[in-house]
Order: structure tokens, then sequence, then C-alpha cells
């Protein structure tokens, strides 16, 4: 009964009026909400800038913890579908309350890997994962911000992290003879990294940010992990990652055959190197 009473001390009651965004996908995140009645639709934009439903939650359903649990901006937008009454806890509290209760953050990570899961579904090179594969590649991710400007990742550097743009936009651009050329602009709902994670080679380009990004991030050990569980989802990133090579090779044919050649490579990793 402590637990419950310290609760009521920290949860207050909101009504919000019916077709009103309680936020939207890049606002900073202020608060958790349990709903008590009424209905909250969760949209995000597709890679064409539709707008596309990740889910419509009912009474005793929550919502807003993504951000607050991984410290970035708003994930996707909520909007009471009908006139809604909530329980919302500031983010001050909800971090106070993750500090008298840790085993709290086991109580929702399930509802973070399901949220990112939904997010999941707008990516084309994941469409052939079932909803259960969806929820374990969900919780292997992680939401990342960046700021207008912001290097992701730099040409020539190890890393074999893979990226989702879910909001704003990404340039991938190296550098010939000194200067520096764009090789492709990716918006929401497009994957980068591919080639350096297929590979085990440095990038083979610079990722920046051309706008204020928030991205879902997927380290290389945990895609290692998750991929004799879908293997189905490789086909897509080679043909992505050749692409990409073709694309290379077009900017600068005089040195393509220093251009990762992404079939044998894969073919290595393929026959048990990774």
């Amino acid at each position: 009964m402590g637990a419950f009473d310290l609760l009521s001390t920290l949860f207050e009651v909101e009504s919000i009026p019916g077709k009103q965004n309680i936020f939207s996908v890049g606002d900073e995140a202020k608060k958790f909400y349990v709903i008590c009645e009424g209905c909250v639709r969760i949209s995000s934009i597709d890679g064409d800038g539709n707008d596309f439903m990740l889910s419509m939650l009912k009474k005793n359903d929550v919502f807003g913890e993504i951000a607050l649990l991984e410290h970035t901006n708003r994930t996707a937008t909520a909007r009471a579908f009908e006139p809604v009454l909530v329980l919302s806890i500031t983010k001050a509290k909800f971090d106070r309350l993750f500090e008298v209760f840790p085993e709290f953050e086991a109580v929702l990570k399930p509802f973070v890997a399901h949220r990112t899961a939904n997010t999941l579904k707008k990516v084309k090179a994941f469409t052939k994962l079932t909803v259960d594969k969806m929820e374990v590649l969900g919780g292997l991710m992680e939401f990342r911000d960046y700021e207008k400007g912001r290097v992701i990742e730099l040409e020539g550097e190890y890393s074999a992290s893979l990226y989702i743009v879910v909001q704003g936009s990404v340039s991938a651009s190296c550098v010939r003879s000194g200067q520096e050329t764009l090789l492709s602009v990716t918006e929401g709902g497009g994957v980068l990294g591919e080639m350096a994670l297929l590979t085990g080679r440095e990038r083979s380009a610079t990722l920046k940010a051309l706008e204020n990004t928030q991205c879902l991030k997927l380290g290389g050990d945990k895609f290692r992990r998750f991929l004799p569980f879908a293997p189905e989802i490789m086909d897509d990133l080679v043909k992505l990652a050749q692409q990409r090579r073709r694309r290379s090779i077009e900017v600068d044919a005089e040195n393509s055959l220093d251009i990762v050649d992404v079939d044998n490579d894969v073919e290595n990793k393929l026959a048990g190197r990774w």
C-alpha cells in the first residue's frame, strides 16, 4: 500500500478534448501517460511523408515511455481520438519513480519493444518479418537524436551499427580527389550503415544529419544475435548494399577496384566469419 500511496502523489489527472494532439513527433518528452477513459491514436510519418498509424490505445494502456526511458525526443504523435481522461507524470517524477522502484523498468520494457516494432513496420527492408520477430528486433534497437549538421558516422572508421531514419534526413558522402561527393540522401523509413555491417570493413561514406533527425540504431553485436532468428532480412540488406556499391562506382569509376566487393564479403560472413 505504501507504493500505491506514493504513486498517487506522483500522477495528476488531465482531461484532453477530442481531436487534440497530446504531443507530436519530435517534441521534447515531458510526461508519461496512463489512459483512464477514451482512445488515443499513435501515429508517425512514413518515407513518403504520409500519416502512418502505429496503434490505437484504449483504457488502461500507457504511452510516452520510450522518449523518457531512452532520453530522446518524441518518436511518434499522440492524438486524442475522442475526449480522453489520463493520468500523467512529469519526466522528473518519472525518473524519481525509477529510483524508488527500479523493477518498474522491467514492466515497461515489453511496451518499448512493441512500440519500436510498430515503428519498424514502415521500413521496407523488414516487411518480411513476422510480428513476433519484429517485436524481438524492436527490443534490440535504440532511438537516437542527431542535431542538424552532426556527423553520425565518419568515412574510414570502423563501426558495425545499422541505422533506420525515423524522421528527418541523412546524407551519405565520400571524399574523392580531395572533394566531398554526395552519394545519397535517406529520409524516413530508410536504412543506412548496412555496407560496413555486412562486410566488416571501415565505413565507405560519412553519414550526416541534414536536419534535426531521429534514428533507430542497431549495434553489430545485436544484429549478429538476431540474424540466426531472422535470416530472411539478409536479402534486402544485401541488395541495398549492392545498389550503393554501384552508385559509388558511378561516382568514382577510376578507383572502382578499391570499392568494397559486397558479394564476396557477405559470402565470407555467412560462411561463419561473423
